[in-house]
C-alpha cells in the first residue's frame, strides 16, 4: 500500500512512555498494530539482552528511506558504534539522534554496547534488500559471528553504492 505506518509511526515510538502506553495497551487489550509490534520488539530485545549475559549486545536496526537515498548509517556516537559502523563502509550520520526523539537505537542503547540504524536506500528499490543483507553480513563478521571472508562481497557491493560519498557527517 506504500504507507509508512497503520496508526502512528513506530520509529518514533520508542520513548520512555511510548513503551509504557503500548505495554499498558497490550495489557489492557486496547493494543493497535505498533503497540502490537513494538511491545514483541520489546520483549525480543529484553530476551536478547538477558541471554546475553555478560557478553555484548549490538543492535543493527534495518531501514529503507521514502526519497532516494545512498545507504549510510546512523550513528549514536559511542565508540563500539562507531567502530561497527566504519565497517560498513557507507556514510555514517551522526547526531538524528539528537535531532529525532523516539529511536530504537536511543532507546536500546543503554542496554547495548553498539546500536546503528542502517538506511538501505529508498523503499522500493529493487537494490535495498540486498544491501540490508550486506550490512547484516558484515556486522557479522565484524562481531566474529562469521568468517571475515564472508562479508568481502558484501563490502564491496556497499563501497560501490557509496562511491565518491563523505564517510561520516554530523546533523544539527
Amino acid at each position: 500500500t506504500g504507507a509508512r505506518c497503520i496508526e502512528r509511526d513506530l520509529n518514533r515510538a520508542w520513548t520512555p512512555a511510548g513503551v509504557r502506553s503500548a505495554i499498558d495497551a497490550h495489557a489492557h487489550g486496547s493494543a493497535d498494530a505498533e503497540d502490537t509490534e513494538l511491545v514483541e520488539l520489546k520483549q525480543a530485545i529484553d530476551d536478547a539482552i538477558a541471554n546475553a549475559g555478560s557478553g555484548d549486545v549490538t543492535l543493527l536496526d534495518l531501514h529503507t528511506t521514502s526519497a532516494t537515498s545512498m545507504p549510510f548509517v546512523a550513528v549514536e556516537d559511542r565508540v563500539k558504534s562507531r567502530r561497527l559502523a566504519s565497517s560498513l563502509r557507507v556514510t555514517a550520520v551522526f547526531g538524528i539522534e539528537a535531532l529525532l526523539s523516539g529511536l530504537l537505537i536511543s532507546y536500546a542503547l543503554p542496554n547495548a554496547q553498539a546500536a546503528l540504524v542502517f538506511e538501505a536506500g529508498r523503499h522500493d528499490a529493487p537494490e535495498s534488500p540486498a544491501r540490508h543483507a550486506a550490512a547484516i553480513r558484515i556486522t557479522l563478521a565484524q562481531l566474529g559471528m562469521i568468517p571475515d571472508g564472508a562479508a568481502d562481497a558484501s563490502r564491496a557491493l556497499l563501497h560501490r553504492a557509496c562511491a565518491g560519498t563523505p564517510r561520516m557527517l554530523e546533523s544539527r
